[in-house]
């Protein structure tokens, strides 16, 4: 926790220096209004190219050796009860090493595709 108001000023400044574009928002152990993060228009294209010509350039990704992906695709329906044993399993196993997941899924008994 830092309480040091110039070191709290020396941080916003260099958090500006990286995007002069991001609000801050102060808080005290990660509490925050959730209407703060929330539909703020964040991420603007254009700015973006502003900033980086080649920001959509395929040449200048560059990704960790260390983060990997992995996918499945399969037809037929999915049994929710067994995704949702199968998800509390990586997450008990492998949570401290989960970066992002991200999905769409079929589920039997779902008329819609579930998305998380």
């Amino acid at each position: 926790l830092v309480t040091d108001e110039a070191e709290l000023a020396a941080i916003e400044a260099a958090l500006h220096e990286i995007n002069p574009h991001a609000p801050i928002v102060r808080c005290q152990h990660s509490k925050v209004d959730p209407t703060s993060l929330l539909k703020i228009g964040a991420f603007n294209p254009e700015r973006i190219l502003a900033m980086d010509p080649e920001f959509l350039s395929m040449q200048t990704v560059k990704h960790d050796a260390a983060i990997t992906s992995c996918s499945t695709k399969f037809l037929g329906d999915l049994d929710v009860g067994k995704l949702e044993q199968y998800i509390q399993h990586v997450i008990s196993d492998l949570g401290e090493k989960l970066y992002r997941y991200k999905g769409v899924i079929a589920a039997k008994g779902m008329p819609k595709k579930f998305v998380f």
